[in-house]
């Protein structure tokens, strides 16, 4: 049994080994965002497209402790 469990550990980390050490290659982007000052302030247009887009979010963390000191 124990050598059955060795002999499953050796094939599982030789399977891994190889994806592990794949890295893949940079892609330089495309194209820089443009500006659309004619929207507003943040919005940057889509490469190849006359669409013009903002990206925005909100964090909110909140906390709150129940009990009594002693």
């Amino acid at each position: 049994m124990a050598r059955m469990t060795i002999c499953l550990a050796a094939v599982a980390l030789l399977a891994a080994s190889p994806a592990s050490a794949f890295t893949r290659p940079r892609k330089e982007p495309d194209a820089k965002p443009r500006a659309c000052p004619e929207i507003g302030e943040g919005y940057v247009r889509i490469p190849g497209s006359d669409t013009c887009v903002r990206v925005g979010g909100l964090v909110r963390v909140e906390g709150a402790t129940i009990g009594t000191s002693r």
